[in-house]
C-alpha cells in the first residue's frame, strides 16, 4: 500500500468517521473500499504483465511475417502498429465497460 493525502469537506469527514465508528472498520479501508467500487463502476481495470503479453502475443501472431527478410524501419512499423491496434482495443473496450 501506498500512503495519499487527500482533502474531504469537513461533512464528508464527519460522516466518514461516523461509519467507521458504527461498523469498526478504519477510514481508510471505508475510502479504499469507495474507490475500489468507483473504478469498478467505470470500468477501470489494471491488465497485468502475462495479460498484456497474451494480447500483444496474438497480434504477433495474426501479423505474422510472410518474409523474414524485414529490416529495421519494417519492424519499427510493424511494433508501432501493433501497438496501436492494442490500444485502441483497450480504449474500445473501455467505452463498453462504462456504458
Amino acid at each position: 500500500m501506498e500512503r495519499t493525502n487527500i482533502y474531504l469537506e469537513a461533512s464528508q469527514r464527519r460522516k466518514l468517521r461516523l461509519l467507521s465508528d458504527a461498523t469498526g472498520e478504519p477510514v481508510a479501508a471505508i475510502v479504499r473500499e469507495a474507490v475500489d467500487e468507483y473504478l469498478a463502476g467505470k470500468g477501470v481495470t489494471e491488465q497485468t504483465t502475462a495479460d498484456w503479453r497474451g494480447s500483444l502475443g496474438k497480434l504477433l501472431d495474426r501479423r505474422a511475417a510472410v518474409s523474414v527478410d524485414f529490416d529495421q524501419e519494417e519492424v519499427d512499423r510493424e511494433v508501432q502498429a501493433a501497438v496501436r491496434e492494442v490500444r485502441a482495443e483497450r480504449k474500445a473496450s473501455r467505452r463498453t465497460a462504462t456504458r
